[in-house]
């Protein structure tokens, strides 16, 4: 990992801490859980946890959790919270796109030829 605690470039601001990445911009946190997971931050609006499990638990609850590997009793458990969750396709590059009151996700297809 480059980054050391943390760096700002202009207005975004990026702190690591075990690894694991918080990206703040235009005060939405993105947050990015590649270690077994651990609360490392809060106040988190947008997470990626590359691995969920049944003991995934939040200090604050996040507006949205984006992930790569299926764990359906997470799922069901941050449904049963009305969080949205997201599964990350391989197959597609996934952009969110937001603004102050909602976000948007969009897939774009990787073109495998």
């Amino acid at each position: 990992m480059i980054i050391k605690k943390s760096q700002q470039i202009e207005n975004i601001i990026i702190s690591e801490d075990n690894h694991n990445l918080k990206i703040n911009y235009l005060d939405h946190n993105f947050c990015f859980y590649f270690n077994d997971y651990k609360q490392n931050f809060n106040n988190c609006h947008y997470v990626y946890i590359e691995k969920p499990n049944d003991d995934t638990n939040f200090l604050d609850e996040p507006e949205l959790i984006l992930y790569y590997n299926l764990n359906e009793e997470f799922t069901e458990e941050m449904y049963d919270k009305w969080v949205d969750t997201f599964y990350l396709d391989p197959a597609y590059y996934n952009v969110i796109k937001f603004n102050i009151e909602s976000y948007n996700i969009v897939n774009i297809p990787i073109n495998s030829s």
